[in-house]
């Protein structure tokens, strides 16, 4: 995460914060039936600046994610993502903790971390 000051309307620093680019690690795999760990929680010093989850499925199953460092599960904790899709939209808030996924046993993931 950067962060950089600029001045409002009245001349005032204001701390502005984004994204920075960085090379994405290839985190990819095939589920095996359990819940299991695609990234580890963030060490503490370290920040993770974005990831991205796509159900890879050609089978049609649904995959199940979970980035509030629990095992992906059915239950409404999990998010649910049909074949082809990906995870988390756009604008949602990274998490620096543990990710699991939850497939069908051969249903391979895509995942990147930066």
């Amino acid at each position: 995460m950067g962060v950089i000051q600029v001045p409002d309307i009245n001349g005032q620093p204001q701390e502005v914060c984004f994204q920075q680019p960085g090379t994405p690690s290839d985190r990819s795999g095939t589920c095996d039936g359990n819940s299991d760990v695609v990234l580890e929680a963030v060490p503490t010093g370290s920040t993770r600046a974005g990831w991205l989850i796509q159900n890879k499925s050609t089978a049609g199953n649904l995959m199940f994610v979970n980035d509030l460092g629990s095992p992906a599960d059915q239950s409404p904790t999990s998010v649910i993502l049909q074949p082809g899709e990906s995870f988390p939209p756009p604008g949602y808030p990274i998490t620096q903790g543990e990710v699991q996924v939850l497939g069908a046993v051969g249903d391979n993931y895509m995942a990147r971390e930066w």
